[in-house]
C-alpha cells in the first residue's frame, strides 16, 4: 500500500524487481533513473499507478522483460523504450487509457 519504495543508492547487483500485485499508487517519476544499470527484468503489473510510462525508462538499457500490465497507465510509450536493444518483453495489456504503438 501507498507510494513505490524510494532506493536512494545505486544497486549495481540488483538485476529483478518483483513488485507486482500490491496496491501501491502515484507516479513512476523518478523511479526508472540510472540506479539500477544492471536491472533486466521489472514487474510492476496490477498496482493502482495512474500515470504514464517515464522516459526515464530508456535509461535501463539492460532491461530484457518489462511487465506493467493492469496498471491504469495513461499517455504514450515513451519513445526512450525504442533505446532498449536488450527488450524482449513488454507487456502493458489492459492499460486501457495507454495511446500509441511501441517504438522501434
Amino acid at each position: 500500500t501507498g507510494s513505490l519504495p524510494t532506493f536512494n543508492a545505486t544497486m549495481s547487483e540488483l538485476v529483478e524487481i518483483y513488485l507486482s500485485d500490491n496496491t501501491f499508487t502515484g507516479s513512476l517519476d523518478g523511479f526508472f533513473n540510472e540506479q539500477f544499470p544492471n536491472l533486466r527484468f521489472i514487474d510492476l503489473s496490477r498496482n493502482k499507478f495512474s500515470t504514464s510510462i517515464p522516459e526515464g525508462i530508456g535509461s535501463q538499457w539492460m532491461l530484457e522483460s518489462i511487465e506493467m500490465a493492469e496498471m491504469d497507465l495513461s499517455g504514450t510509450i515513451p519513445t526512450t523504450i525504442g533505446l532498449l536493444t536488450n527488450l524482449e518483453n513488454l507487456y502493458v495489456e489492459r492499460n486501457h487509457r495507454l495511446a500509441g504503438s511501441v517504438p522501434s
